[in-house]
């Protein structure tokens, strides 16, 4: 731990990830240790990404929202709007699951909570407006997936 600590500050990580502190502690530790930092980094992106997929598969919203954004690049509406649409591509049976969000306000809420599964495959959300008004949901596809930190690094 003290040859990481005497390390740490001179971490710099081209791109910060998810729990950037965690990043530079794990390749300042790799380095002290005697292993190749670039491994934690490698070990530290494939497991984020597990952990993402992971998240996608048992998330109904996350993978009807996959699923509707395969066939355009670009939806924006309210998120009863948006609820309305992902009923009409989503089976009863999924529908009916505890799982599914039963009211606009609800889907607002889950599409906060599963934001980074859909940024890590591709997918932007962004809920915009004033909170005492109409709220418009925007999902897009990104140009870019965050893909945790980057190979680019100082010690």
């Amino acid at each position: 731990m003290s040859k990481g600590l005497a390390k740490i500050d001179s971490v710099r990580l081209s791109a910060a990830p998810r729990m950037a502190d965690f990043a530079k502690w794990g390749f300042a530790i790799a380095d002290a240790c005697g292993w190749k930092p670039e491994a934690f980094l490698k070990a530290y992106r494939e497991n984020r990404a597990r952990a993402n997929e992971a998240s996608l598969e048992n998330s109904t919203l996350a993978t009807e929202i996959v699923r509707l954004m395969e066939s355009t690049s670009w939806w924006q509406g309210t998120a009863g709007e948006l609820l309305d649409e992902l009923r009409g591509n989503t089976s009863e049976e999924t529908r009916k699951t505890h799982e599914w969000p039963k009211s606009p306000r609800v889907l607002g809420a889950e599409l906060r909570i599963v934001a980074p599964v859909l940024r890590a495959a591709g997918i932007e959300v962004t809920i915009h407006g004033p909170s005492n008004s109409r709220r418009l949901v925007t999902l897009s596809k990104s140009t870019s997936q965050d893909k945790g930190p980057s190979e680019e690094v100082y010690v």
